[in-house]
């Protein structure tokens, strides 16, 4: 009973801080236009990522019609890369596969590295979802080439955790828990802790499926800690599932 009270607590302080934050840019977009307006919408798309895939779609769309009118290219290829990631999250993996292809070839045209990079680990998500593993490492190790071109530490460390996570689909067990540890790594020099909650949970997937279960319970738990702090609602409840 006190866990489900601390992830109550922990849901409306997560809630709360999003919106504070969200509050702030919907004050912005009144008061901004042309490609500042596209910004501040995929911004919104952005902050929805972890909430709403709805909200997020929405956002994108308003992003994408508004760029297009301003041939805005990069504020195009943003908004279609958060449509296709909100299409994935619904689970509707032939438009998200669509859009995230469109974003795929503008980003390629005009030399956009990081949006190409994001695309193709969104894409590289959706196949992992549809169990097409060596399709998925494809599209990730793309990205991951790209991120590593660009100097994106943020960007390589994802990458590296995607393409852990498809070795484990695998069962390459040793590869998966070699790609986390490099993934750990990296958020550990830049402090990014999110990235750390995620490889840290991920190493506890691991030794959980190798029946290693106290190991895994330590690797939860040093997750939960960080996923607490962070307020992240939906990570807190995906680690106490797991513990």
């Amino acid at each position: 009973m006190k866990k489900y009270f601390i992830l109550l607590l922990l849901f409306f302080s997560a809630n709360l801080f999003a919106q504070v934050k969200i509050d702030s840019l919907e004050q912005r977009l009144k008061i901004v236009a042309g490609k500042e307006k596209v910004e501040i919408l995929n911004k919104l798309a952005n902050e929805y990522f972890n909430i709403s895939p709805k909200k997020m779609l929405e956002y994108g769309e308003k992003a994408l019609k508004l760029a297009e009118k301003e041939k805005d290219e990069r504020g195009i290829i943003d908004a279609l890369y958060y449509i296709g990631a909100a299409y994935s999250e619904f689970g509707d993996y032939d438009k998200a596969l669509e859009r995230l292809s469109k974003c795929i070839e503008n980003a390629k045209r005009v030399n956009y590295k990081e949006g190409l990079a994001k695309a193709l680990n969104n894409t590289g998500y959706v196949y992992r979802d549809l169990s097409e593993y060596g399709k998925a490492l494809k599209y990730y190790q793309k990205a991951l080439k790209l991120f590593e071109e660009i100097g994106n530490k943020k960007g390589i460390a994802l990458s590296l955790l995607y393409i852990a996570y498809v070795n484990w689909n695998l069962d390459n067990y040793d590869n998966a828990l070699e790609y986390f540890l490099k993934a750990l790594k990296i958020n550990e020099e830049i402090g990014d802790k999110q990235g750390i909650a995620k490889n840290l949970n991920g190493i506890g997937v691991l030794y959980w499926k190798l029946a290693n279960y106290d190991k895994a319970l330590e690797y939860y738990q040093k997750s939960l800690k960080i996923t607490k702090e962070l307020g992240v609602k939906n990570r807190i409840a995906y680690v106490l599932q797991n513990i």
